[in-house]
């Protein structure tokens, strides 16, 4: 195992981590789904967007650490059985992975606002989900962060 390299399993319905958290670590979904979510305002209701899945494999967090900024999603597990991560710290990151940083640099953000731009309000409201931000926003009812599983 990679030196730095952490294992946790989360339940389904289990936030890794939040948009607006400060970037921290590194994640690598070994076994699992997540969905990547934004957070949306339209009059009077607000939730979360799903922009997309990501599987088995596949990696994420590495925007946060490399551009030094705060999450720009909240990630949830989606998975029935749960999910196993790989993790890695920012420091640890930074060591092995510092060499390849252009190769994980996507501007992922940039690639749904601009889809989000191509529907209208109406549009997009009718094909969006959302999600009651109350229920997902609170550690309390039986939902936890990955911080709140930290703990």
């Amino acid at each position: 195992m990679v030196d730095g390299l952490k294992t946790i399993n989360l339940k389904q319905g289990d936030f890794v981590l939040r948009e607006g958290d400060d970037g921290e670590e590194f994640f690598i979904i070994e076994d699992g789904t997540v969905e990547c979510l934004k957070f949306h305002q339209a009059s009077k209701k607000k939730g979360f967007i799903m922009v997309r899945e990501l599987h088995s494999g596949e990696h994420f967090g590495e925007l946060a650490l490399i551009n030094n900024q705060k999450r720009s999603l909240s990630i949830r597990v989606k998975s029935p059985n749960g999910c196993k991560l790989l993790t890695l710290d920012r420091d640890t990151f930074t060591r092995i992975l510092g060499s390849i940083e252009k190769h994980l640099k996507k501007d992922y953000d940039a690639k749904f606002d601009e889809s989000y731009k191509q529907h209208t309000k109406g549009e997009l409201k009718s094909k969006l989900s959302m999600i009651d931000v109350e229920s997902v926003t609170s550690s309390e009812g039986g939902e936890k962060s990955i911080a709140d599983i930290k703990k």
